[in-house]
């Protein structure tokens, strides 16, 4: 256990704690055998290669001050808040097991009376009535010669919380997409604490501290908090910018509207399979979605002169991306 690493962290800034899960990848991993675990403040967390769009209600997000983050893995979009646990292993590539990294975390806590198991898809579940119900959800990120492994716990979240933001709940779109981007899989879901009403989080990094070194090693933020990966995780170009291309579809007047989007640059515009052109709207193609673009866009919406078909192909875009920066 002499090149085990753990490290936990006191903030419950989500921007942070992936600055410093970076950072421990990119110093310690090469060497050592690196646990990280920490916590966030309610926030809704996107794969690398995953569209906000399609994933998240992002006005409902601003309502209720829930912060979006995108992080560096790839995999589905989650809910977190301080009732769950996020584990953390990074280690250079000769170490490195998924099926290790979980079942040393199943064997650690099923100490406490908890009887965890792995499935096919690298979740962590838990039965109850019968069925199994997931409880743990991993994401990777695999370089040439170091790997990140990483994964929620739900011990006591908001569970309800998470179905009102996210539509892999109940919500529905108001609009038709499709994207290149990966989607998010519904499962059922559990809370740790529904089991065992006397489990508690700390109790957890306790146990998991103990059983991998048993000495948490302070993080040095000074540094975290003045990287690139910090300072440009918190920006609209990396949290919105880098959703993959997509479509979306719209109708006025029994016509069908086709708008394809790249890095949220509108690159065009169709109508019935044609494209569309109007001296209004030719300013927004090749623009990226901005603050800039919805102060110009609200500035020809109250121009003179613009037709009902373009009126309403601006108001639906404006619908589109409302969450992204109003």
């Amino acid at each position: 256990m002499e090149n085990r690493k753990v490290f936990y962290s006191p903030s419950n800034s989500p921007f942070l704690n992936l600055a410093i899960e970076d950072y421990l990848f990119r110093n310690f991993a090469e060497n050592f055998k690196i646990l990280f675990l920490y916590r966030n403040a309610p926030c809704v967390v996107l794969g690398r290669f995953q569209n906000p769009l399609i994933e998240a209600d992002l006005n409902e997000l601003r309502k209720r001050g829930i912060t979006l983050v995108r992080r560096q893995s790839g995999g589905g979009t989650v809910y977190q808040d301080e009732g769950n646990l996020n584990i953390s292993f990074s280690m250079n590539r000769k170490d490195y097991n998924k099926e290790e990294n979980l079942n040393f975390v199943i064997n650690a806590i099923n100490d406490s009376g908890l009887n965890l198991k792995r499935n096919h898809r690298n979740d962590l579940v838990i039965e109850r009535n019968g069925l199994d119900y997931k409880v743990s959800g991993s994401a990777f990120k695999e370089n040439r010669d170091i790997c990140l492994h990483h994964f929620t716990l739900l011990i006591d979240s908001n569970l309800e919380g998470l179905k009102e933001v996210l539509f892999q709940g109940n919500l529905k779109r108001k609009f038709s997409l499709d994207s290149k981007g990966v989607k998010s899989t519904p499962s059922r879901v559990l809370n740790l604490k529904e089991v065992n009403p006397k489990i508690e989080v700390q109790e957890i990094v306790s146990i998991l501290s103990e059983s991998w070194n048993g000495k948490i090693i302070e993080v040095p933020f000074n540094e975290i908090q003045e990287s690139d990966f910090f300072l440009n995780s918190q920006t609209k170009d990396w949290i919105f910018g880098e959703t993959p291309p997509f479509k979306h579809h719209f109708k006025f007047d029994e016509v069908g509207y086709d708008f394809k989007y790249r890095k949220c640059l509108i690159l065009e515009i169709l109508k019935d399979g044609e494209h569309f052109r109007d001296e209004f709207l030719d300013p927004f193609i090749g623009k990226k979605v901005s603050e800039k673009f919805f102060l110009d866009l609200k500035n020809v919406l109250n121009s003179q002169g613009i037709s009902s078909e373009v009126r309403s192909i601006l108001e639906e875009i404006s619908s589109v991306f409302s969450g992204f920066y109003t």
